[in-house]
């Protein structure tokens, strides 16, 4: 991407009266998926919000995609949690650069560094197997994942997540979960995604080849310092071989 910059915002405010909601509004229903105003707001303000860190991202002046992750605490199995939903998208006119996706990963680490005592967990819902390959390729523990048997503990917390999102019913297969939202994903990403040969991405179509079709696969990460500590190794020497493509 040339000519991009980033620009980080804390949105507490989901209303008509936040210049930045209303920014995350109208990039949101062009790069992702098309809301009514009041659902949008009844989408970034669930039970129990802390605030939605969201990241503009900007291409020549214009905005054309943005990361975000809403914080929010809900109780599972009478504990309390903290879920970080989290969104990414860029319009089509500007896909083919490099997604910045430390920035998403880095909202995370963030978030745990300054509330180290909570138990903090990521979930989300990805459409796009080229973004789920690009979220295993820097965050250490992901499930589902290739060759990765997936905890009695984090079975029953994938429940609860989607009990509390209204979405247990909803689920065809294990982690894989039809949502009543149709992305925007144009001719490219299943184009892309069809002709790949990255394992993370024949993962992706191998559990959940209907992915045009309003069907998702339910993300989780857990945010822990260990998997924070196995991620942060692992952007970082990505890092070095992007900035020496000659050393490895």
């Amino acid at each position: 991407m040339n000519e991009t910059f980033l620009v980080r915002r804390k949105i507490t405010q989901c209303d008509e009266t936040d210049p930045d909601f209303v920014s995350l509004f109208d990039v949101f229903n062009r790069t992702l998926t098309t809301m009514s105003l009041e659902e949008f707001k009844a989408y970034y303000n669930p039970p129990g919000l802390e605030y939605t860190d969201v990241t503009f991202i900007y291409i020549k002046g214009s905005l054309e995609g943005f990361l975000s992750v809403t914080f929010c605490n809900v109780t599972i199995n009478n504990k309390p949690v903290v879920i970080g939903r989290s969104a990414i998208a860029i319009s089509a006119d500007a896909r083919g650069g490099k997604l910045p996706v430390r920035a998403l990963y880095l909202k995370f680490v963030r978030y745990k560094l300054f509330h180290p005592f909570r138990n903090v967990i990521l979930a989300t819902y990805v459409a796009n197997p080229l973004v789920y390959a690009m979220i295993c390729r820097y965050i250490a523990n992901v499930y589902p994942r290739k060759n990765v048997t997936p905890g009695d503990k984090i079975i029953d917390l994938k429940n609860n997540i989607l009990q509390h999102n209204g979405l247990r019913e909803k689920e065809m297969d294990t982690f894989v979960v039809k949502v009543p939202l149709s992305i925007h994903l144009g001719k490219d990403i299943p184009a892309k995604s069809f002709s790949s040969e990255n394992s993370f991405v024949k993962y992706y179509l191998s559990i959940n080849p209907e992915f045009q079709k309003q069907y998702m696969v339910m993300v989780i990460v857990p945010v822990t310092f260990g998997n924070s500590y196995r991620s942060t190794v692992r952007v970082f020497k990505r890092f070095i071989r992007n900035k020496n493509p000659g050393s490895h």
